[in-house]
């Protein structure tokens, strides 16, 4: 019988779309789990795996002997107490990987937004901040953080102490690129395609080497929801894939209920409905438009949504770029978006937010020209064949 391996987690669980591919490998790997520092101040009741809290232990030595984990994998490292398993973890050579969760854009452009206190959409991603004293955490991060050696290791502790201090007393964002050094970096960084790989070399160092792409789990059902055609029922409604950030490019909520009316009366000419599939920060929401044409979708299987509708839009969200890649949705452009900006250069184009009439949108056939498309693939998806979760499970397994 072939035992499992355990993996200890540290992710933020609370997001439950972000536990993708751990529900659907769980038959190949015992999940085990760490993301706040007391159960206090846990909002999660249901969750179907073990899991732990930072203050139960008083160093990682003390973590690491009571999991027993075969690996780690981390969502982040700028932590204190992530950090300092890692570092733990690599001194007892127990493999280490940072997963990645989302798309990224460069370092700077986040350093720049947390510098200037931007909102973005990298912070629905952030592991939420303990709730009690800021004071208190920092000495008890301290504490734990410079458990991390062992004995044979103390002559790393000056650099240790070095970290800390920078850390605590700078901003965050700025500091952590100035402060690489080995025991900083997970032992392999497993990253949905070349796209997000400046972000990591930026902030923690990595080169090549330190790399495994292996595709985004998250995409893996619709990609092979469209990549067969059996069962296909083509339905007669339309499919918006909104955005919940779009007030951040200066487009105000009278100007958005104006394209969602124009583009209800383009699907109502058609003789379509319309789907509008809502970003969770606007689930809830009562001041958008209300039609009888018009169905907004929350919480659903949008694989089967795509895979269903007669004809697909959106802005440039990550569940959208495996349908570009497919020529199979209509991009609308948004003022300021650098990812679009990003996205322009390899060749996808756009439908202007603003000025669109419905003789364009007719003759809008895909969103990229062909000999774009492998290029394009390669950049921000590695491979289209919906396989991500098979390699990440070989990745692990060896």
């Amino acid at each position: 019988m072939l035992v499992k391996k355990k993996i200890l987690v540290y992710w933020y669980y609370g997001r439950k779309d972000l536990l993708v591919p751990f529900i659907s490998l769980q038959e190949t790997f015992d999940w085990v789990f760490i993301c706040y520092g007391d159960k206090v101040y846990d909002p999660v009741v249901d969750f179907p795996f073990p899991r732990y809290y930072w203050d139960e232990f008083h160093s990682p030595k003390a973590l690491i002997k009571k999991i027993k984990p075969d690996a780690i994998i981390f969502l982040e490292l700028s932590n204190m107490y992530s950090l300092s398993l890692n570092i733990y973890a690599k001194i007892k050579q127990i493999p280490t990987y940072i997963l990645e969760h989302g798309l990224k854009l460069s370092y700077e452009y986040y350093a720049t937004l947390a510098k200037n206190k931007i909102e973005s959409s990298a912070k629905w991603n952030e592991i939420p901040k303990p709730k009690t004293s800021s004071i208190n955490r920092k000495l008890k991060g301290a504490s734990f953080f410079l458990k991390s050696l062992d004995f044979a290791h103390l002559n790393h502790l000056p650099l240790l102490i070095n970290y800390a201090f920078n850390v605590y007393t700078k901003e965050t964002d700025t500091i952590l690129p100035k402060l690489h050094f080995p025991l900083r970096k997970a032992s392999k960084y497993l990253l949905f395609s070349a796209q997000n790989f400046n972000y990591y070399a930026t902030r923690d160092g990595v080169t090549e080497s330190d790399v495994y792409y292996f595709g985004n789990p998250y995409l893996d059902k619709l990609i092979q929801q469209f990549r067969t055609t059996d069962n296909k029922n083509e339905s007669e409604y339309y499919v918006l894939l909104d955005d919940g950030h779009l007030d951040t490019y200066g487009i105000s909520m009278e100007q958005r209920n104006n394209f969602l009316q124009k583009l209800n009366e383009y699907s109502r000419k058609n003789n379509c409905q319309l789907y509008i599939k809502l970003h969770p920060s606007d689930y809830g929401r009562t001041d958008l438009i209300l039609d009888d044409n018009i169905k907004y979708l929350e919480d659903c299987d949008m694989n089967i949504v795509f895979k269903n509708s007669k004809r697909n839009f959106g802005f440039s969200s990550t569940m959208a770029l495996p349908l570009v890649s497919l020529q199979n949705i209509v991009l609308f452009s948004l003022n300021g978006s650098k990812i679009q900006d990003l996205l322009k250069q390899f060749g996808v184009k756009f439908m202007d937010y603003y000025n669109w009439s419905p003789v364009d949108l007719d003759h809008m056939t895909s969103s990229i020209d062909k000999q774009d498309i492998e290029i394009f693939t390669k950049q921000f998806l590695y491979i289209n064949d919906g396989k991500s979760l098979q390699r990440l499970a070989e990745i692990l397994n060896n």
